[in-house]
């Protein structure tokens, strides 16, 4: 379940770059641009970073990873109504996968065991 966990949240990582790139293409000259691109782009390389540290069965990177899933639900219960009607139903299956696998007996018996063993 660590892989299929981790490559969901590099998929949303990737599609968060994407966001971030195309409101900079979109309104350029427009100053909360870049820093909305800057936090989506910190947001997007935080969570990559902790998917590939999952990856390397480290125990820590689960939790911002829960929290980042969790604050996505909230997300996509916020554009429930939006313009976008794909994004709200993509968002809380994207979410309940990477949960199911963040949080599945044989994601914590595969970290707690490569905790347990030293370097």
């Amino acid at each position: 379940m660590i892989p299929l966990a981790a490559v969901v949240v590099l998929v949303e990582a990737l599609a968060l770059l994407g966001f971030a790139g195309t409101e900079v293409v979109a309104e350029p000259s427009r100053p909360m641009t870049y820093a909305t691109a800057g936090l989506l782009t910190a947001y997007a390389l935080g969570q990559a970073w902790a998917a590939l540290l999952l990856l390397k069965h480290r125990i820590g990177a689960r939790g911002p990873l829960v929290v980042t899933q969790l604050i996505q639900l909230g997300l996509a219960w916020n554009s429930r109504d939006s313009d976008l009607e794909w994004l709200s139903p993509v968002l809380v299956i994207a979410a309940v996968v990477a949960l199911v696998g963040l949080l599945a007996p044989s994601t914590t018996r595969a970290l707690v065991a490569a905790e347990r063993v030293p370097e």
